[in-house]
């Protein structure tokens, strides 16, 4: 039997990569970003609006979020930093349409092994 959920909000930890010199990223760190489970309409309303409107229709909350020095920033300085960062917008915009569309094979380490099983 499917129950239906009583929260709309998770919490998830969001990995903010930076583009590096060569071909690769490197990580600037992860903080817990707490969101809003979005409706269809609403997402759809959402496909073609830039990701900062997603994000912050859905962020509710942030943690583990901090100065150049690492000491945490207060609850709106980080939310305003987050917010301010396109790497984690669009970190956190990608975690919403994973969270969306059920993640169901979401890379080789992902809940399924990364490989559809559906035929082609």
């Amino acid at each position: 039997m499917f129950k239906v959920q009583k929260n709309n909000t998770v919490k998830r930890r969001i990995e903010v990569l930076f583009p590096a010199d060569g071909d690769g990223y490197e990580s600037a760190g992860e903080f817990t970003a707490e969101l809003k489970i979005l409706s269809e309409a609403r997402m759809e309303a959402l496909a073609d609006a830039p990701f900062v409107e997603l994000v912050e229709e859905a962020l509710v909350s942030v943690s583990d979020v901090g100065d150049a020095d690492g000491n945490p920033l207060p609850q709106e300085q980080a939310m305003e930093a987050v917010l301010n960062s396109p790497q984690a917008v669009s970190a956190i915009a990608k975690q919403i349409y994973e969270m969306h569309r059920g993640r169901p094979f979401a890379g080789a380490d992902g809940p399924r092994g990364g490989k559809s099983r559906r035929r082609r």
